[in-house]
């Protein structure tokens, strides 16, 4: 596939906006018949290049991007991630919600170690997520 195909199926440029890239795919499907190749042709090039983490990949690889698994679907070591990341998010929100009402109280008291050992393992429980997004 070129570096620029899917881009040139939609008739635009690499510097096209998610406006153009909708307006485009909109007008020239319009056209096709539902079950046409050329529409499944149109659909693929606007599904890639109107999602923005699968148009970073095809712009820097210029090959469009493998599918991905659904969510809990994977086995073993990419499962276990999923969840471990998704009790992080949960616990970084409750977090998130505790830091706010100490940072209410403490807005009315003098002593700020409960905010700021709030603040932190949030802050902690979120670096630790954002790493675990790295492991494949």
């Amino acid at each position: 596939m070129a570096k620029n195909e899917l881009y040139a199926r939609l008739g635009l440029s690499e510097t096209a906006s998610d406006k153009e890239i909708q307006d485009a795919y909109q007008r020239l499907v319009a056209d096709c018949d539902s079950t046409s190749e050329r529409y499944s042709y149109l659909t693929e090039a606007y599904d890639i290049l109107s999602d923005v983490e699968k148009r970073a990949y095809y712009d820097i690889r210029g090959k469009k991007p493998s599918v991905k698994r659904r969510k809990g679907s994977g086995t073993g070591h990419s499962a276990k991630i999923e969840k471990i990341r998704f009790i992080l998010n949960s616990i970084f929100m409750i977090g998130a919600i505790v830091t706010a009402i100490l940072f209410i109280l403490y807005l009315s008291d003098k002593n700020p170690n409960p905010f700021y050992w709030a603040c932190s393992i949030s802050l902690t429980i979120k670096v630790i997520e954002y790493i675990l997004r790295l492991v494949p």
